[in-house]
């Protein structure tokens, strides 16, 4: 009798694997955004950096690295919400 009641039903266990797969599906796609819009940003502001170094504009340097921060800080604003995705919920008993 106490081997039946320390078993867990196996469809609960199956559920919280789904459950936890969901869950680090979300995070890691999210961080693949953050890794993302970093990338875009160092690209387009680096492209941008070089033409106003070439032409002489400070503007364009000045535009260019403030799109660099920017970018960097929305990568990691996305990267945290990420983050908080994969958390995992406060469990109570697994029957």
């Amino acid at each position: 009798m106490s081997d039946e009641k320390n078993q867990v039903d196996p469809t609960v266990l199956m559920l919280r694997q789904i459950d936890a797969t969901n869950r680090a599906t979300f995070a890691l796609r999210g961080l693949l955004k953050a890794v993302m819009y970093e990338g875009a940003t160092l690209l387009l502001g680096g492209l941008i950096a070089a033409f106003s170094a070439f032409l002489g504009s400070e503007f364009g340097l000045v535009f260019a690295a403030l799109l660099i921060l920017v970018g960097t800080v929305v990568s990691l604003v996305a990267g945290f919400e990420a983050l908080s995705e994969s958390k995992v919920p406060p469990t109570s008993n697994l029957r």
